[in-house]
């Protein structure tokens, strides 16, 4: 458990049938308040639909200084380097 929000941080990414094909939908939880922070959706699993939901989840909080940021580290996880990306928002 954690003390406080934006401490820890959950992420997945699932796949949603839709008439016109699957929807792939990232998203970024956080583990204390139960909240999505972020989240993107795409035709396409790609490193830009998390980079995208990991962004979004960063600017609407604003700091992330010792976030914890877990996923299942399947193989559609990627890294993103956070701190080029995201460094000028903590």
């Amino acid at each position: 458990m954690t003390d406080g929000p934006s401490q820890v941080w959950l992420t997945d990414i699932t796949s949603i049938p839709t008439d016109e094909g699957l929807l792939y939908l990232a998203g970024h939880k956080d583990l204390y308040t139960g909240a999505i922070v972020g989240y993107a959706m795409s035709s396409r699993m790609t490193i830009n639909l998390v980079s995208q939901s990991l962004f979004q989840a960063v600017a609407s909080k604003r700091s992330i200084a010792g976030l914890i940021h877990h996923s299942d580290r399947g193989a559609n996880i990627v890294p993103v380097n956070t701190e080029n990306s995201f460094g000028n928002l903590t």
